[in-house]
Parts: structure tokens; C-alpha cells; sequence
């Protein structure tokens, strides 16, 4: 297929339309909605555009990817959530936390009624810029939140930045408000609304190595008030921890600070910002250890309460009251909580009559901690002295936070019950401490994550294969069938196996007349080798599975190609020696028996990894990294004929200099293979690299061929023969902030076609482990995986064609930022899509969607709009609310002269 756009297009317009047709004015571009069909015509207005031919077009634009997978089932977000925080609106809590269920650490949040049922079951994104954020604190002012927290998107030093969230759970601040940001860090914030303006107090690192306590007042609106910040304790020791709240006239700042040791100060600031207390209050300075403040108001008093470890031997919970003229009414503290555990991480609120304390309890260092409470009356007095079981499971519990709402408590902290990663587990406790949900209620769910999609083809749809979790907390194999035009065949995915334990790592060929699909097992006492065969229709062949190597120790990583009469699946083997392992090997007939039980040993040096496979139409090439003495990680390779014959001994050095070479991947081309693998001979970043190896295993490209040398870090590449040259894909870390997919062509001479890369994937977030197949025509189906956004807020696999053999290159250099539409997601969508942009300056947003005729469906925003990245979001209605039909509709982007157009699919 060559690389020419060939189109013939006929201009229809009704007598008097000719004239008043601007091409330049269409929604859309004629390419954005050209079918691979001939003949097919598109209607826009009174013009009529009838396609005649279309052989093949040049990359014009990044591709548009798909959800492969549109099922949804609810459990605990992906990955750790922590550091919870909590306030109440006076008809719901609003509760946020720390999240890593992208490849950064984000903000995410819930709102939680006052019966416990949790409003946004896969959470709302509070602020997932680049970099970390962490330590967030919310309050409330009547009408809307503000979520404040530290945020490194700007590099190594965190700033504060916050947002805004309306009652309806919309983010209104979607790019952060930067409260305070300098070339110093600031750390650990906290927040409370005095009835006209927020307060928010920090650590501070201005003042050089040890940090200070700095605030700031922000109006209802998000403006920052104090933007040089006010200083409320600057001394010789470290001030950390701030913790604050307000009596109706002045707030109470209190925090830890270290000299000797640690002990809790406090200062009050009037609602100007004037610190009151030049000097600041000495709330507990008895000898050993006070940390972690936490402070409430009574209407009367205040009441401050911390971790203690005056006893030496352990830590307590002490608390103090506070006057509001800044008199320790408690001089020596109130012991909360005196066992001959350990105590800490207190939190306090005010229900109207008691406080209620909660913290974290640990019997003995080492041992799992568990969330206590108690009520505290306004006197001081403990009623609760042997404490309140909050959540005591068979797992950690830690940091809790608690907030008052219009009956009951809700508490709130991190829970290691799904046994890899913390989630948000909460419980309301009534006044009197009866605790009313004793399982508590899982706050930070999101939709399943999928992740490491494995792609075949058998010539004419395509079968996807991944790790699913929609089980809970094992991995199970989930596939699909994608047609050449892009429609999901299966749109709640095919179950492969959901044994026992996890299966983790797929890959797939089509052979004869059914797809293999191979996987790592652990249904066993170690993980083994299984394979189910597909048939073309989707039917599970091998309900059980296919037990391809079982036994003994680990096997993992498989790969598989077919022969055109028995499939070949390798994989990694550590039956010798765990961690070394080598590279084995089994042939399984079409029928699903395995031909070589005990495995056939490809290699035996028990320092081989990461194993891949390609047929060439006699042998298969095999390859592999190898652990070398001086060489560090080498790329090495082996002919296996179709009996199982193992014919270069120890293996085709392909690649041996002295750095590390990993993860290859293996294409033939009809002649020769092509062997790409990550390489880091040019310094400490990683690029792509491969070798052509002939069918005799002559390596032809003993030096390498540099395929992408670009800034910073290239990995995970995957390569397929598309009839004409190799593609070869990536992810790429050039643009400095989040992993895109890359790719280049390679010819049968080894020429790289498209030497500084085209740019085919680019999201708002990392798109990483890609693999490609050749399909029917040419075509390539490229998956991957990378986060979603609403509805599912967790880590999904994707899909997207390349059909266009012309590629326009792209420069390596660090891209400053563009404006920029980004693909919606989910695409295709039923009730709701997420719509992200950037746009590198202040200006005027026109974003709209248009339906197939250019007709303008609604308006999403028309406004202007600060620099930097924005959401949106359309329901599938029109201007008037009424719902669209299904369809494809067209988002279309226009800031200054920058105009950009995304194809979306909605299906009812």
C-alpha cells in the first residue's frame, strides 16, 4: 500500500450555497470524516461531499484512541489512597485524599451523605496535574469547598496550591489555584472558613533548612489575599504540622515544634490576618515528644489534642483546653488515651455537646494498628476512658480524620483490607459513640483497572487480551474482539480465566482457525504457563484453561506465535534457582494439546529474561535480555525449528556493549527479523534500538539501529510487519511530564523511515505499554494502557488504528506547551464524556460540539479562560437538554487562531 492520498471529492451544493460555503468555517475537516469506503458521501449544510476513492493517507494528526473494554465494576481504587480529610456541608461530607491510582500521586475526592451512601463511587478528581500532590485539607463556606494541598507539578519543590468543588461534586478550579508557590517547599496545609474568608496555614522552607508557619486568606471566589503569605511562627527550631480552627472571632493556629524535642505551640490570627500572639502559646512543653495537633472549638474553648510520649515506652493521646484569649486551661494536658500501647495521629470534632477523639492505636511496634475513639465533654473530662473501638479488621488501619455532620460523626482513614494497597474506608459514630457502620464504607472506589494488553489478528478482526481486576483483588484475562472499522465486538470483554489467585501478563496469536491466548498462573502454589484457545466468533475453546508448564518453580512472562500448524509459546523459567532463570519453550497443537509437557530449554545459563517470538516461515526466532558478566544487560537471540530443535546452542549475541539493553520485541518481515529492545548506550536515558537477524541467524546490524534517540527516556517497544516495513512503537517520556506512545517505520534495509519519531498517542495522562499487530489490508491495531477518567478513574486498556504508511516527523526536542484538544474519554461513551484541553495563554475558549452534518449541538464552553489545562464535559444532550441519539459527533476546539477537531461516538 503505498503512502499517497489518492481522493476524488465532488462538491454538491444547492443552487445559491456555493457562494456562501467556508471551507475554513466547517466544524470539522473533509479527512475528519472520511470513511475507508468507496464510494460514500457526507452532508454538511446544503453541501454534499462524495468520496470516491481513498487508498491512503499521510498522519495528519494523532490517532483517536477507544476504550476497549466500556464494563465497570466498582472496587477500591487502584494503588495506595491516603492522608484523608473531611468536611461537612450540612447535607454532606466531602471527603479527599491523597491517590496513586495514576503514575503520579493526585487528589481525588468523594461526597458521602449522612446515611452513609457514598454519591461518587468512582471519585472525582480533584487536581491530577503533573507531579505529585499530597497532604490535602478541605473546608466548607456555605456554598462551595476548598481542597487545599501540596503539589510538585512545577519539579522538585512543592508549592500549595487548592481548588474549588461545588455541592454537586464539579471541580471549578480544574488547573489548581497556586496559593503560594516559590523556589522553596511548602508542605502539609490546612484550612478552615471563618464566615467570610478561608485561612489556610502551611510548613514553610523559605527561611532556609528548617521550616516555618505561613498562612494565607482566600476569598470565597478562590483570590488569594495575603499573596506573599503571613508569617505566624518563624523561631530558630522547625515548625511543622499546622492545624487550625475558628471561634467566631479569631482562629487558633497550632503546630509542633522541634527544638529539643518536639513539643505544640499555638498562635491566634484575627480574621485580617493579624497575629495576635507575637510570642507564640506554649499549649504542651512537658518532656519527651508531642506531635501530630489537632484542634477543635467548643463555642466556648478550644481543645487541642496530639500524640505523647512523655511515658517513654510508648505514646498516648493527650489533649488542652484553650481559652480564647490564648490561656492553657490544662496546663499539664488531659489523657485521652493511656495504654501501654501506642497511640497517635489524633483528630478532634465538636458535635455540639463532646468532642469526639479518634485516633490510631498500635499493640506494639510492628503490629497492626487499629482506629479508637472517644467522647471528651467540654470540662475535659475523658467518658469513654477504655476508649471506642472504631475499626478493629484483621488488617492496618491508620490516620484517621473526623468530622461532625447534622446527626452523626463521619470518620475517615486509611485501610489495608484489600491486602496490596491502602483504600478510604470511613464509618459514622453516633453522638453517644455507637459506631453505626462496624464493616465501614469504602469511599476510594473506582472502576477496575486493566492493564499489559497483548493484540493479534487473524486477517480480518482483531483480539485483545489484558489483565482485568474487575474480580477484586486478583488479576484475571479478559479479551475482545475489535472489527477493522473500530466497533468493540465484545463490549463487556470475554472471560479467559478467572482461576484461582491471578493471572497477570497475556499474549496472543491467531493460528489455523482459533486465537491462543497465553498468561502467567498462579492458581498453583507457584506461577506456571496456561493458554485457552478463542474461536473467531469469541467462544471459549479451553474453559479450564490449558496447563502449558505447571509445577515446580515460577514461570512467567510467556509469548506465543504460530507455525501455520502447531503454536509456540516462551517463556521465562526459574525452575533452576529463583531469582536466575532461563528461557523455555512448548509447542501446543491446534487442538490444545502441549507437545513438550516438561518444556523444551532454549537456554541454560540461568541469567536470561524477558523472552519474545516471531515465526519466519521455516524457524522461529526467539529472543531475549541476557545478564552478562562485564556487559551488564544484553540482547541475545535463538532459532527453534518447528519440531522443537533448538538450532544456535547458546544463543545469537545481537547486542552486547556495555550498557544495558532490555525488554525486546521480535517482527519477520517476510525476508528478516527485526529485534527492538530498549537501549541506555547513550547515558543514563533509555532509547530504542534494534537489528535485523536473517533467516540464517546472522545478526546484519551488528552496531544496532538507532530508531529513536530523542530527549530523555524511550522503553517497552513492540513491533510489527505491516506488508511494506516494520512499525515500531513505544512510550516515550520526551515532552518531560507523562509518558505518550511514539512510533517510526523501518524498511527491509534497516533505514529508519521516520528518524525523529511521530507522536501518536498524546493524553493529559501517561499512555505506557503499547503493542501493535498487522491486521487485514494493512492495518495496524495499536493497544495500550493508561488512565481514564470519568466514568471509570482508574487504569484502563485502549485501543487505536494506524492506517497511513506517510509519516511526518516530529522534532525530538522537549515540546514547550501548545494549545491542545485531547481525545475524549471514554470514546465511545453512553451517558457522559471527558473532555480535556490546554491552552498555553489567557484567552478566549470557544469548545463546542457539532453532530455528522456540521449542525451545532451544544456549547461546552464560550468564555474566557485562564493558561493551562481545563475539563469539560457533555452528557450527550443538546443546548435545550434533550438527549442526542447515537452517533458520531465532533468536539471542536478554538482558541486565537488554534483550531483542533476530535471525533466522538456516543452509544445509547
Amino acid at each position: 500500500m503505498s503512502g499517497v492520498l489518492l481522493i476524488c471529492v465532488s462538491l454538491m451544493v444547492s443552487a445559491g450555497a456555493a457562494g456562501d460555503l467556508d471551507m475554513d468555517a466547517l466544524p470539522f475537516s473533509v479527512e475528519d470524516v472520511i470513511e475507508r469506503a468507496s464510494p460514500s458521501s457526507i452532508a454538511i449544510g446544503d453541501a454534499t461531499f462524495l468520496v470516491e476513492r481513498w487508498l491512503a493517507a499521510p498522519s495528519t494528526s494523532l490517532l483517536d484512541e477507544f476504550v476497549l473494554d466500556t464494563s465497570i465494576v466498582y472496587s477500591g481504587a487502584p494503588y495506595r489512597e491516603w492522608l484523608p480529610s473531611i468536611a461537612f456541608s450540612g447535607t454532606e461530607y466531602l471527603v479527599v485524599w491523597a491517590d496513586k491510582r495514576s503514575l503520579d500521586v493526585d487528589i481525588y475526592g468523594s461526597r458521602v451523605d449522612t446515611t452513609g451512601t457514598v454519591l461518587d463511587p468512582v471519585g472525582i478528581g480533584i487536581s491530577t496535574a503533573t507531579g505529585s500532590q499530597s497532604h490535602p485539607s478541605v473546608a466548607f463556606d456555605g456554598t462551595n469547598y476548598l481542597v487545599v494541598w501540596d503539589d510538585c507539578r512545577s519539579g522538585s519543590q512543592f508549592g500549595i496550591y487548592g481548588a474549588r468543588v461545588n455541592q454537586s461534586g464539579a471541580v471549578l478550579d480544574t488547573s489548581g489555584i497556586a496559593i503560594y508557590t516559590s523556589a522553596d517547599s511548602q508542605a502539609c496545609p490546612h484550612v478552615a472558613f471563618d464566615g467570610t474568608n478561608y485561612f489556610v496555614a502551611w510548613e514553610d522552607y523559605r527561611g532556609g533548612l528548617y521550616c516555618d508557619i505561613y498562612a494565607t486568606r482566600i476569598a470565597p471566589s478562590g483570590t488569594v489575599l495575603d499573596p506573599s503569605g503571613i508569617a505566624i511562627a518563624t523561631s530558630d527550631d522547625s515548625d511543622e504540622r499546622p492545624s487550625l480552627a475558628f471561634d467566631g472571632t479569631n482562629y487558633l493556629v497550632v503546630w509542633e515544634s522541634f527544638g529539643i524535642d518536639f513539643d505544640i505551640f499555638g498562635a491566634r490570627v484575627d480574621t485580617s490576618g493579624v497575629v495576635l500572639d507575637s510570642l507564640a502559646i506554649f499549649v504542651c512543653l512537658v518532656p519527651f515528644n508531642q506531635r501530630h495537633a489537632s484542634v477543635s472549638f467548643d463555642g466556648v474553648n478550644y481543645f487541642v489534642v496530639w500524640d505523647d510520649y512523655r511515658r517513654v515506652t510508648g505514646s498516648d493521646i493527650y489533649g488542652a483546653r484553650v481559652d480564647t484569649s490564648g490561656t492553657v486551661l490544662d496546663l499539664d494536658g488531659v489523657a485521652v488515651c493511656t495504654t501501654s500501647d501506642y497511640s497517635s495521629y489524633p483528630s478532634v470534632a465538636f458535635d455540639g455537646t463532646n468532642y469526639l477523639v479518634v485516633w490510631q492505636l498500635q499493640h506494639g511496634l510492628g503490629h497492626k494498628p487499629d482506629i479508637y475513639g472517644t467522647m471528651v465533654d467540654t470540662s475535659g473530662t475523658v467518658l469513654h476512658p477504655s476508649g471506642i473501638a472504631v475499626c478493629t479488621t484483621d488488617y492496618w488501619q491508620e490516620i484517621p480524620s473526623v468530622a461532625f455532620g447534622s446527626n452523626d460523626y463521619l470518620v475517615v482513614w486509611e485501610d489495608w483490607r484489600s491486602g496490596t494497597n491502602a483504600d478510604i474506608y470511613a464509618t459514622r459514630v453516633s453522638p453517644s459513640g455507637a459506631i453505626l457502620d462496624p464493616l465501614g464504607i469504602l469511599i476510594s472506589m473506582a472502576g477496575h483497572p486493566q492493564w499489559h494488553a497483548s493484540v493479534a489478528s487473524d486477517g480480518s478482526d482483531y483480539l485483545a487480551a489484558w489483565e482485568d481486576w474487575r474480580s477484586g483483588t486478583n488479576a484475571d484475562i479478559y479479551a475482545t474482539r475489535v472489527s477493522p472499522s473500530g466497533a468493540i465486538l465484545d463490549p463487556l470483554g470475554i472471560l479467559i480465566s478467572m482461576a484461582a489467585d491471578s493471572q497477570v501478563s497475556p499474549s496472543a496469536t491467531f493460528g489455523g482457525a482459533n486465537y491462543l491466548v497465553v498468561w502467567a498462573d498462579k492458581r498453583g502454589d507457584a506461577m506456571d504457563i496456561y493458554g485457552a484457545r478463542l474461536s473467531q466468533s469469541g467462544t471459549l475453546l479451553d474453559t479450564s484453561g490449558i496447563a502449558i508448564l505447571t509445577g515446580g518453580k515460577d514461570q512467567v512472562v510467556p509469548s506465543v506465535a504460530f507455525d501455520g500448524t502447531n503454536y509456540f509459546v516462551v517463556w521465562e523459567d526459574h525452575r533452576a534457582a529463583f531469582p536466575e532463570s532461563d528461557i523455555y519453550g512448548a509447542r501446543v497443537d491446534t487442538s490444545g494439546t502441549v507437545l513438550d509437557p516438561t518444556g523444551i530449554a532454549i537456554t541454560s545459563s540461568r541469567q536470561q529474561w524477558s523472552p519474545c517470538v516471531a515465526f519466519g516461515g521455516s524457524n522461529y526466532l526467539v529472543a531475549w535480555e541476557h545478564l552478562g558478566v562485564s556487559t551488564g544487560y544484553d540482547i541475545r537471540a535463538g532459532r527453534v525449528d518447528t519440531s522443537g530443535t533448538i538450532l544456535d546452542g547458546m544463543g545469537i549475541v545481537v547486542s552486547a556493549l556495555p550498557y544495558h539493553e532490555r525488554r525486546p520485541s521480535v517482527a519477520y518481515g517476510g525476508v528478516n527479523y527485526l529485534i527492538v529492545w530498549k537501549d541506555v548506550r547513550g547515558g543514563i536515558d533509555s532509547d530504542i534500538y534494534g537489528a535485523r537477524v536473517d533467516a540464517a541467524g546472522t545478526v546484519l546490524d551488528t552496531s544496532g539501529i538507532a530508531i529513536s534517540t530523542a530527549v530523555d527516556d524511550q522503553t517497552y517497544p513492540s513491533v510489527t510487519y505491516d506488508g511494506a516495513n516494520y512499525l515500531v512503537v513505544w512510550q516515550d517520556y520526551r515532552n518531560g511530564s507523562d509518558w505518550n506512545i511514539y512510533g517510526s517505520r523501518v524498511d527491509a534495509s534497516g533505514e529508519v523511515l521516520d528518524p525523529s519519531g511521530i507522536e501518536l498517542m498524546d493524553q493529559p495522562y501517561s499512555r505506557v505499554n503499547p503493542a501493535v499487530t498487522t491486521g487485514g489490508d494493512d492495518q495496524v491495531l495499536l493497544v495500550y494502557d493508561g488512565f481514564a477518567s470519568l466514568p471509570y478513574n482508574t487504569n484502563r486498556v485502549f485501543g487505536a488504528f494506524y492506517t497511513e504508511t506517510g509519516i511526518r516527523e516530529h522534532s525530538a526536542k522537549i515540546k514547550t506547551q501548545n494549545a491542545k484538544l485531547f481525545q475524549n474519554q471514554p470514546n465511545p461513551f453512553h451517558s457522559q464524556t471527558t473532555i480535556h484541553y490546554q491552552i498555553p495563554e489567557a484567552g478566549g475558549v470557544f469548545l463546542k460540539v457539532y453532530d455528522s452534518s456540521g449542525r451545532l449541538v451544544s456549547v461546552l464552553a464560550d468564555e474566557e479562560k485562564p493558561a493551562g489545562s481545563h475539563t469539560s464535559w457533555w452528557h450527550g444532550k443538546d443546548s435545550s437538554g434533550h438527549g442526542v441519539p447515537s452517533g458520531v459527533y465532533f468536539c471542536r476546539l478554538q482558541t486565537g487562531e488554534f483550531v483542533s477537531t476530535r471525533k466522538m461516538i456516543l452509544v445509547r
